[in-house]
């Protein structure tokens, strides 16, 4: 078996927390609506599977692109919005 690992969560959970913190209280921060915005803001990236620290260090690399910074905090961004608006709970 395989020790994969989309590291493009790493990225995302990341980011997430530094968007949460930015917004302060106005966002609910429940476990189940942050798991909510993870699984929308990913599903609105391309993955990036890994299986060696050699391929988590590529990505590394690659993901300090401005534009994939950038790419990230849009796709965040629009699930705390979309989340915010229709928490399910």
């Amino acid at each position: 078996m395989f020790d994969l690992k989309n590291v493009v969560e790493q990225d995302v959970e990341k980011e997430l927390e530094s968007v949460l913190d930015d917004m302060g209280e106005t966002v609910c921060r429940c476990e189940n609506c942050r798991n909510d915005m993870a699984a929308f803001a990913l599903n609105r990236l391309r993955p990036s599977y890994v299986r060696t620290d050699k391929g988590e260090f590529y990505h590394k690399i690659n993901a300090s692109s401005e534009q994939s910074k950038s790419e990230v905090h849009s796709a965040v961004m629009s699930a705390v919005s979309v989340v915010s608006m229709n928490p399910n709970h």
